[in-house]
């Protein structure tokens, strides 16, 4: 092989190997729940699988999971009861909340293959269960007659372990990874954290100028997605990396943007309220890959090597 093409392939495969994923750039999927109002979006899993629900006609919520092909499968904790997934792990285990008919609840597991069994959280007024990572630990929260509430972890065994954060009345857990980090929000959304149920460490955000803050899922990349509010400007959706960067993110054509959940391909669901009927949908929205500045460097290596090449072709055909 000659030189000059063997440095065509090099630069060709530098260039193909230095692309990342810019934030703030995305594709954006929207559907809705055929024959169903009021959805709500609140997981995706590595494959693009959506969870949620949605309420019928008679205003019972009916629990989904959409494919990543545009496929629902309903399903309940059992025909009389009321069924919230809220969360739903990598490999596309799911877990929520279950309400009977006398209002009694419980939480519950919807494994890969279908099979919905529930549990119950000990010694507390009330609960919400919103989401389970890959070692199937389950956060949530635990609240009181009070108005107070702490986050609590349910390990695989079943045994919980309460987090109550300092200077905090209401603390709710939304989200965990696989290293343990919990997402979630401060007094009804005054500000958000990240707390690393390891070690104890806590990380308060609050986005400048917002009055409220709230993060709802995270990835194992420590990703975190939520919104702000502000009085003068609404909801905002955003991606905060786990640099520290903030970047808002808007479904367009909406009139709000509500991320719950981000997978660890940086895919983020959520839902949006549709200027057109005021009713919600849900969104993907999927990153874009954008070159780097060694990609800018790549390129510029391949368009100086096409050169060399052109010439040195140039100079073979006179010399033939």
């Amino acid at each position: 092989m000659r030189r000059d093409a063997q440095l065509l392939i090099l630069a060709l495969a530098f260039f193909n190997s230095v692309e990342s994923v810019a934030a703030g750039m995305y594709t954006f999927e929207k559907f809705s729940v055929p024959g169903l109002t009021n959805a709500n979006f609140t997981g995706i899993d590595k494959f693009g699988s959506v969870s949620g629900f949605a309420t019928l006609p008679g205003g019972k919520p009916l629990a989904f999971i959409r494919d990543a092909n545009g496929t629902f499968e309903y399903f309940e904790y059992a025909p009389d009861e009321w069924t919230y997934p809220l969360g739903i792990s990598e490999d596309g285990v799911i877990v929520g909340d279950t309400f009977d008919a006398s209002h009694s609840q419980r939480g519950f597991v919807r494994t890969t293959d279908g099979v919905v069994t529930g549990f119950d959280v000990p010694a507390t007024d009330g609960f919400q269960v919103n989401d389970i990572n890959g070692l199937g630990q389950i956060v949530g929260l635990r609240s009181h007659n009070d108005g107070s509430s702490v986050v609590f972890v349910r390990q695989p065994n079943g045994e919980f372990r309460d987090f109550d954060v300092p200077d905090s009345v209401f603390d709710d857990g939304f989200g965990i990874n696989d290293h343990g980090v919990v997402s979630g929000m401060l007094d009804l959304g005054a500000s958000a954290f990240l707390l690393d149920t390891t070690d104890g460490s806590l990380t308060v955000i609050q986005v400048p100028g917002a009055s409220n803050t709230s993060l709802f899922g995270i990835n194992n990349s420590g990703d975190s997605v939520g919104h702000w509010y502000t009085p003068e400007t609404g909801i905002h959706g955003f991606v905060r990396l786990a640099s520290g960067m903030i970047e808002e993110l808007t479904v367009p054509e909406s009139l709000g943007t509500y991320p719950w959940a981000i997978n660890d391909r940086g895919q983020v669901a959520g839902r949006y309220i549709n200027p057109a009927d005021g009713e919600n949908y849900g969104f993907i929205a999927t990153p874009v890959p954008e070159p780097t500045s060694m990609a800018i460097a790549g390129i510029t290596l391949l368009a100086w090597l096409l050169g060399v090449f052109t010439t040195q072709h140039r100079c073979d055909r006179l010399r033939s």
